[in-house]
């Protein structure tokens, strides 16, 4: 036996690394129990705003043809203009999935 190996007197109590294992086994559950409930906040964020901007440009869509058929004359203007919004929203939920990542 090597001299330098000091016998340990001190016995480990199974209960106290029960426990100590529990807590450690409890805080990775409750990480990742938060991890999850991010993922499914990011989720309904990101559907409810695309939802937003689906509706958005269905309006400005409805709108463009409406003011078209009143001043035809005005039509092309009024299309750059919807697809500026459009594109505009676009790049909001391009923004916010970036975000996400």
């Amino acid at each position: 036996m090597n001299s330098r190996i000091v016998p340990s007197t001190r016995t480990i109590n199974p209960t106290r690394v029960d426990r100590a294992t529990g807590r450690v086994l409890g805080q990775i559950r409750s990480e990742k129990a938060i991890i999850a409930e991010s993922e499914i906040a990011k989720i309904a964020i990101t559907e409810a705003v695309t939802s937003e901007a689906l509706i958005a440009c269905s309006n400005l869509s409805a709108l463009q043809a409406m003011l078209s058929a009143r001043a035809p004359l005005a039509e092309e203007r009024l299309r750059h203009l919807a697809d500026a919004g459009t594109l505009q929203l676009t790049n909001i939920v391009l923004r916010l999935g970036q975000r996400f990542q």
